[in-house]
């Protein structure tokens, strides 16, 4: 997911397929488009949403399939 911001940091929730968050994230910016990794390690196999926010609003989900 590609994002430009001036905002300091995104808010990353990861959930499963019924809605129940999994972790969530604060991740700082620290230039207006910069790119961050997220550990998907502790994850099982199976389906997730991953959700971003700045402070002002929903950037996008995205489906992630771990396998």
């Amino acid at each position: 997911m590609n994002y430009a911001s001036t905002n300091s940091q995104l808010q990353v929730a990861i959930s499963d397929m019924t809605g129940r968050i999994i972790s969530r994230y604060a991740v700082p910016l620290r230039s207006p488009a910069s790119s961050t990794d997220l550990s998907l390690q502790a994850l099982s196999k199976g389906a997730y949403l991953i959700t971003v926010w700045d402070q002002t609003e929903k950037i996008g989900t995205i489906k992630l399939i771990k396998d």
